[in-house]
């Protein structure tokens, strides 16, 4: 069994979780689309490839996540919620174990900061989709 060590915090009002493996760190943003008005952007329909027993969704393709600025990119996205009253959430997130990176030693401030930026780059996303200033909250 592999062991881990996961840290949840929140910035700018999205939450976020970084996991560390014994190999490498990841990072996920956890975004409700309702509440962001972004069901239309986010909330991604079955991908082609999607089998009956697993569910698949092109967001290589998809210009919000592309702009979140996601270490090495989207590795990860997967919807939860949407039915029984519960809010609509996406969870995005990306990893650091790249092969250009494997001998690379990241420190958790290093993958936060990421994490961080990722969440600005979303509020500036939100802006230009929205034309509503950004947040401006912050907690920790």
């Amino acid at each position: 069994m592999q062991e881990f060590q996961m840290w949840i915090s929140e910035y700018r009002g999205i939450g976020f979780k970084i996991i560390k493996s014994e190999s490498h760190f990841c990072y996920y943003l956890y975004i409700d689309v309702d509440k962001h008005n972004l069901r239309k952007q986010l909330w991604l329909p079955r991908g082609k490839y999607s089998t009956p027993d697993r569910v698949s969704y092109d967001y290589t393709s998809n210009d919000l996540i592309g702009d979140l600025r996601l270490h090495g990119g989207c590795t990860f996205y997967a919807k939860h919620g949407g039915h029984n009253g519960k809010p609509r959430v996406v969870e995005i997130g990306c990893d650091y174990n790249h092969l250009y990176e494997r001998d690379t030693d990241y420190h958790l401030l290093e993958v936060e900061n990421d994490a961080k930026d990722s969440i600005d780059c979303f509020w500036s996303s939100l802006h230009r989709i929205h034309g509503k200033p950004e947040a401006q909250t912050e907690s920790v």
